[in-house]
């Protein structure tokens, strides 16, 4: 699940690329935004479960605060970053990079051990 969420979030931003004015390109988007959305979904709700379940159970808080931070906090950076990029080469482009450096959530996962996970594991670590 975590790999599969991980590799759908670049493809489904190509359509994104190509579109063009008009209520087919609308209606394109739109699924690729809920696409999106619901591979996020499964993919956050997926990792925090095998967090909880590899921590020690008095570290879950501390992880999970930790996470949340690592997640929400530096997104005003990225936005402010993709605002400078857009400015400096354009939207399509920037749509572009942004395509690519969503792979690499991705890529790291593939060489990670998590990659050989294929059930949660039964006991806490710690």
């Amino acid at each position: 699940m975590l790999l599969s969420a991980l590799a759908l979030q670049p493809l489904i931003l190509l359509p994104v690329l190509f579109a063009g004015p008009g209520l087919l390109w609308q209606i394109v988007i739109g699924g690729c935004v809920t696409v999106r959305f619901a591979g996020a979904t499964a993919h956050g709700s997926t990792q925090r479960s095998v967090r909880q379940v590899v921590c020690d159970p008095h570290y879950q808080g501390r992880q999970q605060s930790i996470g949340t931070w690592l997640t929400f906090g530096p997104r005003f950076l990225s936005t402010l970053g993709a605002g400078a990029l857009v400015s400096a080469i354009g939207l399509v482009p920037s749509m572009a990079v942004a395509a690519v450096a969503t792979a690499g959530g991705f890529v790291a996962l593939l060489h990670s051990p998590v990659r050989r996970l294929r059930a949660m594991p039964t006991t806490s670590g710690g």
